[in-house]
């Protein structure tokens, strides 16, 4: 669809959105909150990979000088057992991040759809 210059079309914008700068403001700080977990959750996750490269690194070492099978394989009993341990507390952690994120979200929500409610003057 073609506009004429000094026309607007009126298929532009369907709709109006009104929205009390209260709400816009509400609305840009759950965006803002959601981004910040985002960000939390993957700084989490690299942190994590990083830790867990850095063990791993440490493993292929300590095996290289194992002198006898049942030190190798202690070795490596021990380090299963850590790395469990490490990967049920890193999931505890990403719950934590995403549980939270997931509240602080639904607070924001209700704080847009309050500031979004048009103010009400009973007689």
């Amino acid at each position: 669809m073609r506009v004429q210059k000094g026309k607007q079309s009126s298929a532009a914008v369907p709709f109006e959105f009104p929205m009390s700068s209260g709400a816009a403001e509400k609305l840009a700080e759950s965006g803002r909150a959601y981004f910040n977990a985002c960000l939390e959750w993957q700084k989490e996750l690299a942190d994590f990979t990083n830790e867990r490269l850095h063990k791993d690194l440490d493993l292929q070492r300590s095996a290289a000088q194992c002198k006898s099978a049942g030190e190798l394989a202690k070795l490596h009993q021990e380090w299963v057992e850590t790395t469990l341990k490490d990967y049920v507390r890193e999931s505890e952690k990403l719950s934590t991040l995403f549980r939270e994120a997931a509240f602080n979200g639904a607070k924001s929500v209700e704080a847009v759809t309050e500031a979004a409610q048009p103010d009400v003057i009973s007689k």
